[in-house]
């Protein structure tokens, strides 16, 4: 019936892989009728009586759904094992969508929203129910641990936070949990705070006493992390909280190497200074 009526608003287009109905997708060819549609759904009563009338609708719908799919995720019915057995397994197919895409909604919705940082601020704990099985397919779908050995000790929730670019959430759950907990391949908060640059985030975990010395199984260590990345404001602060800036890692690549070889010019000053 929606093809009757919308016809030559729509495409229905199908996977190569897997061409049954249920695997097809309806998509929205003309931008015309995507901005029509922004501006018209209706927003839940949780955004309009949050006083913020005048943002941006695409902001408005990036949150109701960060709100879905957190909430999809949530239930431990989703993560059952059963849904793997089914013929037409589309409850996969939409978790792994809420999986790996609820924190983008929430980076491209509402900043500071209440109902989105309770939600967050719950499921990122070891205590939640579906925790780990949501933990464990993120996991399985990062390239960087490929081809490394089994984690047989997990990061913390505060990790994936920072991971996810979640800033606002890593800055609250800081002082809720252990800034030092680490992996078994040595993946840790502060150092994937330094290798995306998050100055504020890496600031807070210093104050809170987080290890600047802790290094993974590859003696990379939250400088080198920055240095790597071009983060000069992170290098300059973990130089003003007395970093070994000649600390190298396991294949003898130092902080001043590495941003050389990266050509981040502007760390190398103020960290030759000090080596």
């Amino acid at each position: 019936m929606i093809i009757d009526l919308c016809g030559p608003l729509l495409e229905v287009r199908n996977d190569p892989s897997n061409p049954s109905a249920g695997q097809r997708a309806v998509h929205l060819p003309h931008f015309t009728v995507k901005q029509y549609l922004i501006y018209r759904l209706p927003m839940p009563g949780w955004i309009l009586h949050n006083d913020r009338l005048q943002t941006s609708h695409e902001k408005s719908q990036n949150t109701v759904l960060a709100k879905t799919c957190l909430q999809y995720v949530s239930l431990y019915q989703v993560w059952d094992s059963a849904l793997h057995d089914s013929p037409h397994p589309l409850g996969v197919s939409f978790r792994r969508y809420a999986a790996t895409s609820w924190h983008q909604h929430v980076r491209s919705g509402l900043r500071n929203d209440a109902v989105i940082l309770r939600l967050c601020m719950g499921f990122l704990s070891r205590d939640y129910p579906t925790w780990d099985s949501w933990r464990t397919l993120i996991d399985s779908e990062d390239p960087k641990l490929r081809g490394k050995d089994a984690e047989t000790v997990p990061p913390g929730p505060l990790y994936y936070a920072v991971e996810m670019g979640l800033k606002d959430v890593a800055i609250s759950l800081i002082t809720e949990q252990n800034v030092n907990e680490t992996s078994s391949l040595g993946r840790s908060p502060l150092g994937i705070a330094c290798t995306k640059g998050f100055i504020e985030v890496v600031k807070l975990m210093v104050q809170n006493r987080a290890n600047i010395t802790a290094a993974d199984n590859e003696g990379w260590t939250p400088v080198i992390a920055a240095s790597s990345n071009g983060h000069v404001q992170v290098v300059k602060l973990l130089l003003e909280n007395n970093i070994d800036i000649t600390a190298a890692d396991n294949e003898g690549w130092t902080p001043v190497y590495v941003a050389s070889f990266n050509g981040h010019v502007e760390v190398i000053f103020p960290a030759s200074r000090r080596a």
